[in-house]
């Protein structure tokens, strides 16, 4: 059951009915739910105090949904931030295609020689990126994937 939202203007059933119509619900099931008509809900929604009411307790849940995102978010960095730190490979290239999307999406067709040196150019700065969390006995299997989705872009050549 919904606890009221407390609000002097409005009576017990009003401040209910905020209550349930900020979770989604419809007016033909709040006014069930606290037992008045559906024309008595739609009556409230015009009342100014109970609309005021209604944005208020909206905006308090909205704000409330933004700051458990925010927090979600930091501790999800945080972790992230460990595996990179403890040298994860998929840690670092799921960050990596997080942030930078396009270096990981391969061309419907071969690329041309000059944008394979593009890319190669990109996976030389990434490169010097991922050595600072690959552990150095990792690292030629990194250069092996390198090379291997490089013949890939250019549909099997060498590069």
């Amino acid at each position: 059951m919904a606890q009221p939202y407390e609000d002097e203007a409005l009576t017990p059933e009003q401040q209910l009915a905020v209550e349930w119509m900020v979770t989604g619900r419809p007016d033909t099931e709040v006014a069930a739910l606290i037992g008045v008509s559906r024309w008595t809900v739609w009556r409230w929604k015009d009342d100014p105090a109970f609309a005021a009411a209604l944005q208020r307790r909206h905006g308090a849940r909205r704000a409330a949904v933004r700051e458990l995102i925010a927090h979600t978010d930091r501790k999800a960095l945080e972790v992230l931030i460990s595996a990179i730190d403890a040298g994860s490979l998929r840690a670092a290239t799921a960050y990596l295609r997080m942030r930078a999307p396009h270096l990981f999406a391969l061309p419907e067709e071969p690329v041309q020689t000059d944008e394979v040196a593009a890319f190669e150019a990109v996976l030389g700065h990434l490169g010097a990126a991922l050595r600072d969390v690959v552990p150095t006995e990792a690292w030629g299997e990194v250069v092996d994937r390198v090379r291997a989705a490089a013949a890939q872009l250019t549909g099997g050549g060498s590069t």
